[in-house]
């Protein structure tokens, strides 16, 4: 007989979260809270949600919030909840969720149960506000739970130093979203790169805008044309560096998973110009498609890539790795995009989602012997 996992997290973290879903669902009688907030723009219904848990016999309970996270009018709803998940019969309950409401309920109402909680950021990243609300975040979490999980090396090893906390880095797949037939020119002729994603500040846009800009003035004839695809307020600053307004191709809005597999496949790089990171998810979408990429050489950047595969460079020298990209021959630029299609093979969904059992087993086991 199954034994019963309750999984809950918000739908932010789907594309990360539903790779694994259907092979847990393989081990384990799966109940899926799956939270959503309609004031956040996100990729997908709840008819999607439901449709992907019917094909693989998962309970789903969508939970939809139709207020801001913070709103006090969901303290109630997340109580009911957290409530609900304590009254029913699960050996373990794993959690991605980032809501104080969630923690300061679930340190009260689930200290019983078998916890797990996944850990994308252990710290808030630089730019962003709400620091405050997110130390009081973890001093719920870093005291409520026994077992952490976490999704990148850098990720594991701060939780350990900062916080004295272990965890079990399960690593993230690769991101699927399907076929594509366009490719780009030869890298000769035009060196297409790709920024895509949210714009904010830690993601470096204005680096990248003002490195750009000072190529496109010093090297005359050039090569590499940039795509800036995403959206996000950081973009309102960002814009007025623009000096070489042909040179880009600008799509400043929300952009669709049907989208993804043409942008992919038909830029040579994707770059990624973060002042910091822990986990990323443009990254392990281009590993899909084995794109290289261009990144300093700091977290998961730095965990998953080697110079064999991406262009990795120090914070400060973006511009001496623009310059190699554009003075890059196609014989190793190939030699790179093989590189790339290896490397993809260790990110698989299943490798990863073995991981997740295995540790999950684990944590059981330890409890049936206590």
């Amino acid at each position: 007989m199954k034994k019963k996992l309750i999984f809950v997290n918000p739908l932010c973290y789907y594309d990360t979260d539903k790779t694994v879903l259907r092979y847990l669902s393989k081990e384990y009688d799966v109940t899926w809270y799956p939270i959503t907030h309609r004031t956040s723009v996100e990729n997908y219904s709840v008819a999607e949600l439901l449709e992907y848990a019917q094909m693989y016999n998962i309970e789903c309970i969508p939970c939809i919030f139709n207020t801001r996270m913070r709103s006090l009018k969901n303290f109630s709803i997340y109580y009911k909840l957290v409530f609900s998940i304590r009254n029913a019969n699960a050996d373990v309950v794993y959690t991605s969720t980032i809501i104080l409401y969630w923690h300061i309920f679930a340190s009260l109402l689930l200290n019983k149960k078998i916890v797990i909680q996944g850990i994308h950021d252990v710290e808030i990243h630089s730019g962003v506000k709400s620091g405050l609300l997110f130390s009081v975040i973890n001093m719920f979490r870093f005291k409520a739970y026994k077992y952490f999980v976490t999704y990148s090396k850098n990720q594991q090893e701060l939780l350990l130093g900062k916080y004295k906390k272990k965890s079990y880095c399960v690593g993230m797949s690769k991101k699927n979203f399907g076929q594509s037939l366009l490719y780009p020119p030869l890298i000769e002729k035009e060196i297409r790169v790709l920024f895509f994603g949210g714009i904010s500040r830690y993601k470096g846009i204005d680096l990248l805008i003002e490195t750009f800009e000072k190529l496109c003035v010093d090297v005359d004839n050039h090569k590499i044309h940039l795509s800036i695809c995403g959206h996000g307020e950081f973009w309102n600053q960002c814009k007025q560096q623009i000096r070489t307004r042909q040179l880009y191709n600008l799509q400043i809005r929300f952009i669709d998973n049907q989208e993804i597999p043409d942008l992919m496949c038909s830029h040579h790089f994707l770059i990624l110009p973060y002042r910091d990171v822990t986990n990323s998810g443009p990254m392990m979408i281009a590993l899909n498609y084995n794109l290289p990429i261009i990144a300093p050489k700091i977290g998961c950047f730095n965990d998953v890539y080697t110079e064999e595969n991406a262009v990795l460079y120090a914070p400060e020298k973006l511009y001496q790795a623009l310059i190699s990209v554009n003075e890059m021959k196609n014989s190793e630029y190939l030699s790179m995009k093989k590189s790339c299609c290896e490397l993809s093979a260790k990110y698989t969904e299943e490798e990863i989602a073995e991981r997740y059992i295995n540790f999950f087993r684990s944590v059981v086991n330890e409890n049936v012997n206590i």
